[in-house]
């Protein structure tokens, strides 16, 4: 992935813009080909946001193979945040994800990733949510709930099934060092993706 000498530009121009904006900002697809070239598979969705740390960029991004004439299944993900600082970019983070043998299709749930600053400590927490469809009907399905807090990676991974003993939830450990508000947070919107995704959590 690479940023252009025209986009470097655009960007130091549109994060003067971006400091006095409250709210994460869908960038269009023109923009965002603009800002980024040679990305390892097409754009999902980028956002711009703010925070007293500086202006960033959320990129999600989806390789789909087709499967027939009008349908296609997403069998690879990743994501990554950049940062301006002192008008220059560089990467904060990024992560990849793939189908596994016994899965048919990966993609983000878009309608639950969360830009805001949950703990009200100045910086966006960045909240990143997707799942995965079985190969065949009734197999398992994943579910991975990943949050950034300060740059750092911090995951909700769960897994159901039919059966009891093919189900799972497993929190990383840092997931404790969280401020109450945020594991309260995370803990209620995975129980309302679960619920509307028809997703049995592990009891």
């Amino acid at each position: 992935m690479r940023f252009s000498i025209p986009a470097v530009m655009l960007c130091i121009l549109v994060s003067g813009i971006c400091y006095a904006q409250s709210k994460p900002r869908i960038l269009s697809k023109s923009e965002t080909d603009s800002l980024f070239t040679q990305l390892e598979y097409p754009v999902f969705r980028a956002w711009q946001y703010a925070d007293k740390g500086g202006s960033h960029y959320l990129l999600l991004l989806e390789k789909s193979t087709p499967v027939g004439p009008k349908d296609a299944i997403t069998t690879n993900i990743s994501a990554f945040c950049m940062m301006m600082e002192k008008g220059q970019p560089f990467l904060r983070w990024k992560m990849k994800d793939n189908v596994a043998t016994d899965e048919k299709s990966i993609w983000f749930w878009t309608k639950y990733t969360d830009l805001k600053d949950i703990d009200g400590d100045g910086y966006i927490d960045p909240l990143i949510i997707y799942g995965s469809s079985p190969a065949e009907e009734g197999d398992q399905r994943r579910l991975k709930m990943l949050l950034y807090y300060r740059h750092r990676k911090i995951a909700i991974r769960a897994v159901d099934g039919t059966l009891d003993f093919e189900r799972s939830l497993r929190y990383d450990p840092a997931f404790k060092t969280l401020p109450a508000s945020i594991q309260h947070y995370m803990r209620d919107l995975l129980e309302k993706v679960a619920k509307d995704q028809d997703f049995i959590l592990a009891g």
